[in-house]
């Protein structure tokens, strides 16, 4: 019998994907504004199908997950203007108009980066928009602190390219 020791059970090219290591590309917001981001997830509702006296279930609609991504608040690129600007495509406050969704609906590439900066997995987002946004607290006590502001989308679908 062969006694497996750990070198022998990792794979030699394993390289996990690193959290850090992401962009996250927007249209009308830099890329280096994205301090976090969330990744798609989706939920599977499950369906009950009774037959006297058993119970089996089988998969029912797929829905994707909210995601949440937070920016820093920069001063300039102004990261709040260009929020504002993207939720007044859905709403505009001072009119009281709403929009098609052709307008205010953006599709969002996430790219996971290698240890040398290629391009390893990509999943793009369809459809997404704001639900949510909040800029964070102002505080005098906060010192070195950098404000941000937290942005949850709804998106249609996602894709995982690779």
């Amino acid at each position: 019998m062969e006694t497996l020791d750990a070198q022998s059970m990792l794979g030699q090219n394993f390289e996990p994907n690193r959290p850090f290591r992401f962009i996250l590309g927007i249209q009308g917001v830099d890329a280096f504004l994205v301090k976090s981001s969330g990744r798609p997830g989706s939920t599977t509702d499950e369906v009950e199908m009774g037959y006297i006296n058993n119970t089996r279930y089988v998969a029912g609609k797929t829905k994707p997950n909210t995601i949440a991504i937070t920016l820093y608040d920069a001063i300039d690129p102004s990261a709040s203007q260009k929020v504002m600007e993207w939720v007044r495509l859905q709403y505009d406050p001072a009119t009281g108009r709403a929009a098609y969704q052709q307008y205010y609906k953006k599709d969002i590439t996430l790219k996971m980066l290698g240890p040398v900066g290629d391009v390893v997995g990509m999943d793009t987002i369809y459809g997404a928009f704001i639900t949510e946004h909040s800029p964070s607290e102002l505080d005098y006590t906060s010192g070195g602190d950098v404000a941000t502001i937290a942005i949850t989308i709804r998106y249609d679908r996602s894709v995982k390219e690779f």
